[in-house]
């Protein structure tokens, strides 16, 4: 168990000195921010984040999901990993050491899929493959198999959740006038689904079984991702004359 640990600890550490090591190489210079004070109308408010949560809605639902699988994965993924037993130093801590390798490296390569297949395409594929995969759990048994399975659940959770990010910012940026009312609406539906997940999964542990668990779970996110997949539109970005309609 320590030495998975320290295969994953010791190549961060080094990744983060040496980048750490080149921002300081640079010269710095503080960015000037210039500071408005707006009279806050919740009653404004509320109607503008109404309409930018109508309009975006595929994606923050998209969001919602993936923060909902992850927090349950989070939450009966430790429970699930004590249940198996490896051969040698192989711990059972490995089933969420499965989980946490792919985000450290799919930030390399998910610029190609998002280049080759769209941000649409890379998200709602990645909840799609890594729901289906996670479905696999409630019926596979080899403790080896489920690993490969949990690591390619999460590489493909790891495509998504970048490409989600990055369509926030595409919304920000073409459309600054709204930021704040994107942002706010974006924290709500991430903490509503790092709220609800452990919730759900708690009851699907203790109703359905931990194993069971993960499928249902898996059933969700293939639900989810095919009904955005057939409604979502080409285009994520937010445009101003949907806002003030």
């Amino acid at each position: 168990m320590l030495l998975w640990v320290l295969a994953i600890l010791v190549p961060a550490f080094l990744f983060y000195f040496a980048l750490y090591v080149s921002r300081l190489e640079k010269k710095y210079t503080e960015p000037k921010i210039k500071i408005t004070k707006n009279v806050f109308n919740l009653f404004a408010e509320w109607k503008i984040w109404k309409k930018v949560g109508h309009v975006l809605f595929p994606v923050l639902l998209l969001r919602l999901t993936i923060n909902v699988i992850d927090s349950s994965i989070w939450t009966i993924g430790p429970l699930f990993s004590e249940s198996l037993t490896y051969a040698g130093y192989l711990g059972g801590g490995a089933f969420m050491i499965a989980y946490t390798l792919p985000p450290i490296f799919v930030g390399w390569v998910v610029g190609h899929f998002v280049s080759r297949f769209g941000k649409k395409q890379t998200a709602l594929s990645g909840l799609l493959v890594g729901s289906i995969l996670l479905t696999l759990i409630s019926v596979i048994h080899s403790p080896f198999v489920l690993l490969a399975i949990m690591f390619g659940t999460s590489f493909s959770f790891a495509l998504a959740w970048p490409t989600i990010s990055s369509a926030y910012a595409d919304d920000i940026q073409s459309e600054p006038e709204y930021s704040q009312e994107i942002e706010t609406v974006e924290d709500w539906f991430t903490n509503l689904g790092d709220t609800i997940g452990p919730i759900i999964a708690g009851f699907a542990a203790q109703y359905l079984g931990i194993a069971q668990a993960f499928g249902a779970i898996g059933i969700f996110g293939i639900c989810t991702s095919l009904i955005l997949m057939s409604h979502t539109p080409a285009s994520l970005l937010l445009k101003k004359h949907m806002v003030k309609k």
